[in-house]
């Protein structure tokens, strides 16, 4: 779950967008280990397999999938409507991605329905697109 997404990332990302979208990556990697770790202290939801014993089991996801996820939605049709791409991500991300790691044995929603998360998704997914859009970025010189 670490290697293959970054992987595949690695050999089909737009190279000349590979600092935007890595920030962009970065950024989804902020925003969902925050919400990991708060739905993991309140009890909502726990992750079943640690990968390392010292860093919570919900980094595999934040850190690899995820924002492979989120950075092909960026960069595939990057002028289709955002809503409707963070809508579609926020469904698959809610309704197959959670799903399938509850199936394997990696995720227990103790708390939690899927449809909490769909709104969730879309928000990560819009505030991301509008950072990935960000004219600020400029020259070190």
């Amino acid at each position: 779950m670490i290697i293959v997404p970054w992987t595949l990332w690695f050999i089909f990302h737009k190279k000349e967008s590979r600092a935007r979208l890595l920030f962009a990556g970065f950024a989804t990697m902020l925003i969902a280990s925050f919400l990991d770790f708060l739905g993991v202290a309140y009890g909502l939801w726990v992750y079943l397999v640690d990968v390392i014993f010292t860093i919570p089991a919900f980094i595999v996801w934040d850190f690899s999938v995820l924002p492979v996820i989120v950075m092909f939605f960026l960069q595939i049709k990057p002028a289709f409507n955002p809503i409707i791409k963070g809508i579609i991500f926020g469904a698959f991300s809610s309704f197959v991605g959670e799903p399938v790691t509850v199936w394997l044995g990696l995720y227990d929603p103790l708390e939690w329905k899927y449809i909490y998360s769909f709104p969730i998704y879309i928000l990560i997914y819009l505030i991301i697109h509008y950072i990935s859009r960000s004219r600020t970025f400029g020259p070190l010189e």
